[in-house]
């Protein structure tokens, strides 16, 4: 059974107080006329070490701690940010790896709004912009330097604050879709409504002009421009929404082609190769039943490229039918291969009646299908294959399976008992680390 930590309440804003349980050990003696913020909080974290079979990308022996909502581990396994709130202040904690020295930043005024956590391949930034499709603050693209403590606003435009009742001169530039590049850079996309453009940007973390882009954009991102994008609005996993190949030549990107259908769309950021669509509508609904396929709808919702950029992950979630943005009963992990065009369904439905996905004898393993669909995927550190995560709320339960291209589906890796997940659950991001170390919502597994 696993421990957990015992700490006060965190508020956030006005509507998500956390369950005394699942509390994230509060900040004491902070200085408050600085951004650099340290806590003499030294709360214990109840350890519980379970072991697994050894597979592709996961350890054998692992062990599981609360951590807290919304965390995020950065790829060499050293930090983990955090977000936290004391005395009505918000913070940015970040944890000098696991249970390890803990220091906090109050955030910015202008970042009342911020979420989304993607850190840098070279674990020194952390970029974030505010959560616009939520708050409807105008959003920038922000970075905080770990090594320095610096919060810099990479796309400042004179615009802050809600768009509803903005009273700037200045002009919003709204860049709420960004991914890092391997040489350390952000792409973002940038649309602006006054003008009606979209175009596409890099931009250095260390500041200066971002960098337009001299490329050939899907129509759909032309002609929808901020309603074909993929807000992180269902938390973090995989990628998100846009992903840059590993030799930096492409980025995939998942857009709504009308309020309803996506696809995922493969863009040369040299801009020599016209944009080409790697799965269309029609590809993502088939984890439904041929005579379900019109009246519920599925969503490419985030992306990742394996190892060597020749194929690419695709996190499908599905909505309840297509004038409903109610979850629906299926997730699935596609696998692209990118060159050929041919794809995988790493966990396949479509066979399965509705009623079918709960039957264990229809499942794998004695599992029904319904407690093995991914809510949330990360890569294996090999970046060869996902593993998935399900909460299963009826057994309060999180079911782990690993899924690799070519490979028996494994149903098996592992089952977290008494699992609670934080309030506001769909909102949790997924994250691991280069040693396997994997973070989602509130729980750590680690070897």
């Amino acid at each position: 059974m696993l421990k957990r930590i015992k700490a006060p309440h965190l508020i956030f804003l006005l509507v998500l107080i956390i369950s005394l349980f699942l509390s994230v050990p509060i900040l004491t003696a902070m200085n408050q006329n600085s951004d650099l913020m340290q806590s003499d909080s030294n709360a214990t974290m109840g350890i519980s070490e379970f072991v697994i079979s050894s597979s592709e990308g996961v350890t054998e022996a692992l062990n599981s701690y609360f951590i807290g909502f919304t965390a995020a581990i950065s790829p060499d396994g050293e930090h983990i940010i955090q977000i936290v709130f004391s005395e009505g202040e918000r913070y940015y904690c970040l944890h000098k790896q696991i249970g390890g020295e803990k220091t906090c930043y109050l955030v910015p005024d202008e970042l009342a709004a911020a979420a989304h956590f993607i850190w840098s391949p070279n674990s020194q930034y952390i970029a974030f912009t505010t959560d616009f499709f939520v708050a409807l603050h105008e959003p920038d693209l922000w970075v905080l330097d770990v090594t320095t403590g610096e919060y810099r606003n990479l796309t400042p435009d004179d615009v802050d604050g809600s768009m509803l009742d903005n009273q700037s001169d200045g002009i919003a530039k709204l860049d709420v879709v960004y991914s890092w590049t391997p040489d350390n850079r952000l792409l973002f996309v940038r649309t602006v409504r006054e003008n009606e453009s979209v175009d596409l940007y890099y931009v250095d973390p260390r500041g200066g002009e971002p960098e337009l882009i001299s490329t050939q954009l899907p129509s759909v991102l032309i002609e929808r421009q901020l309603f074909a994008l993929h807000p992180l609005e269902g938390g973090l996993s995989l990628d998100g929404s846009m992903t840059v190949s590993p030799d930096g030549h492409y980025a995939a990107i998942a857009l709504f082609e009308n309020e309803n259908y996506s696809s995922v769309w493969q863009i040369d950021l040299t801009g020599e190769e016209p944009a080409r669509k790697l799965l269309s509508h029609t590809d993502i609904q088939q984890i439904y039943p041929s005579e379900f396929r019109e009246e519920k709808n599925a969503q490419a919702r985030s992306l990742a490229w394996n190892a060597d950029g020749s194929g690419l992950f695709v996190h499908i979630q599905p909505y309840a039918n297509l004038n409903s943005r109610i979850l629906s009963d299926r997730f699935s992990i596609y696998y692209v291969d990118v060159q050929s065009g041919e794809f995988e369904i790493l966990m396949e439905l479509g066979h399965l009646e509705l009623e079918d996905i709960t039957n264990p004898e229809l499942g794998i393993d004695g599992i029904a299908m319904e407690r093995l669909m991914p809510q949330w995927a990360v890569m294996t550190p090999s970046r060869n294959g996902v593993i998935g995560f399900k909460y299963v709320e009826d057994s309060s339960e999180a079911i782990l399976t690993l899924m690799v291209p070519g490979q028996q589906f494994r149903a098996d890796l592992y089952t977290v008992n008494e699992y609670y997940p934080p309030q506001g659950n769909a909102r949790m991001s997924a994250s691991m680390s280069i040693d396997g170390t994997f973070i989602i919502g509130d729980y750590i597994l680690s070897p």
